[in-house]
């Protein structure tokens, strides 16, 4: 009997020494999540192809019930709601100009907003679907739409001041479209049949051309331009990836894979998802260093997040790959088996933001 309290004494300290299994902290974690469903008929899934961006403490994107929207980033909390037409009303993504939230819609028209308060600064018709994202240059706004015309406006008033129509004798084209990139004075802008074009940004003067793709169909250049030591690096969805000489358009060097958005640079290498269901780092020279076979579908975004790279699947699934080796550090599934990301991946202030095609607005911190 003498020992029991010396036995009570040893359990004691054992239990106070004892570590239970410690968990891991996820590298995606949903900071919240809102339903951006539209009303549909049963078996009638609406789907969205529009994408949020964050700004200034901001989240914007297009409910599809025909309303755009501005939410508290950290709390998910309604700023704003403002009408704009009928349901499935929108396909691009919002910019962010001085205090304008600026942004399109499958209609044709053009909305400027303050983005504190919602209130219209001008609207103007073009004509046409606005697919993708307005870029703004020197107080100059840029829209590429899905007719294959391309406006330049005045960014504070509206004012159509120039614009360019190609002619794209192809019936099989994607909906989709490239945003613009303007360097120096000269827009960049990939079209749907199979052409890289410069223009000069004060009166639309074509500078150059040249075709990226020997294809027959699918030959849309939507993979946005970029520029990396005065080198211009885009890519037809047939492929091949390619780097031009930004002055001539003429092409240096290619190599046989096919991004489906912008690549993302970072440590001197180019990071981006293929149509094969792939994420790829190559080099400057073209050399792929890396890769890694995510999907047997399309990888349809990838954004840098957190120090390294967040891609997104066409299958629904959300990949937190290491930057440096593509290593899978955490996935998440969205949950549905069409919750794909058809668009643009925002990443800000340490939170995330996408559209899922079941019109979940998902926010990642």
């Amino acid at each position: 009997m003498k020992l029991l309290p010396f036995v009570s004494l040893l359990l004691l300290v054992s239990c106070g020494h004892f570590k239970g299994p410690e968990r891991k902290t996820r590298k995606l974690q949903v900071a919240w999540i809102k339903n951006q469903d539209p009303k549909h008929s049963s078996g009638n899934l609406p789907i969205a192809l529009n994408s949020p961006i964050i700004k200034e403490g901001l989240v914007f994107v297009g409910h599809n019930d025909g309303h755009m929207m501005a939410y508290e980033l950290s709390n998910g909390r309604v700023i704003w709601r403002k009408k704009d037409g009928d349901s499935y009303l929108y396909n691009g993504t919002p910019l962010f100009h001085n205090d304008q939230i600026i942004y399109g819609t499958n209609s044709g028209r053009i909305y400027s907003r303050h983005y504190l308060t919602g209130e219209s600064k001008y609207m103007i018709d073009l004509g046409s679907s606005v697919d993708g994202k307005g870029v703004v240059y020197k107080d100059k706004l840029f829209f590429h739409l899905r007719s294959h015309k391309m406006f330049c406006l005045d960014a504070n008033t509206g004012k159509i001041l120039w614009s360019y129509r190609r002619s794209v004798p192809y019936l099989s084209t994607l909906q989709r479209v490239s945003t613009p990139l303007i360097v120096d004075g000269v827009i960049y802008i990939g079209f749907a049949d199979g052409h890289l074009a410069a223009f000069k940004v004060e009166d639309g003067l074509m500078l150059w051309e040249q075709r990226l793709s020997n294809g027959t169909k699918f030959l849309d250049v939507d993979v946005s331009p970029t520029i990396v030591d005065g080198l211009l690096y885009t890519a037809s969805l047939a492929g091949p990836f390619s780097v031009l000489n930004p002055k001539t358009g003429e092409i240096l060097r290619q190599v046989d894979v096919t991004p489906t958005r912008p690549p993302v640079y970072v440590d001197n290498k180019f990071i981006f998802g293929t149509t094969a269901g792939e994420v790829l780092i190559i080099d400057k020279d073209l050399n792929i260093k890396h890769r890694v076979k995510l999907s047997i579908r399309n990888v349809s975004s990838v954004v840098k997040f957190k120090g390294n790279i967040v891609a997104a699947t066409m299958e629904g699934d959300i990949f937190f790959l290491d930057k440096n080796n593509l290593k899978i550090l955490d996935k998440r599934f969205l949950g549905h088996a069409y919750s794909a990301v058809f668009g643009d991946i925002s990443s800000d202030q340490d939170r995330m933001a996408f559209l899922s095609s079941r019109n979940r607005l998902y926010i990642f911190k």
